[in-house]
């Protein structure tokens, strides 16, 4: 009795998942994308290491 559920079931995912797939790149990709390549500038720059500083492996000797 299950197994006949699974199947039909799954058949109506499928039109689910596609019906909302196609709806969900119009609206939501499209912000997205614009939100990503905005964050990606405001990164940090990575702070110099100086050459007195201990070495970022973390041996102990000093950065050169």
């Amino acid at each position: 009795a299950d197994a006949p559920q699974q199947t039909s079931g799954g058949s109506e995912n499928n039109m689910a998942v596609s019906g909302s797939s196609s709806v969900v790149p119009e609206t939501g990709s499209g912000s997205d994308e614009s939100g990503l390549k905005l964050n990606l500038p405001k990164r940090r720059p990575i702070p110099k290491v100086g050459r007195n500083e201990p070495c970022s492996c973390g041996s102990g000797k000093k950065y050169k």
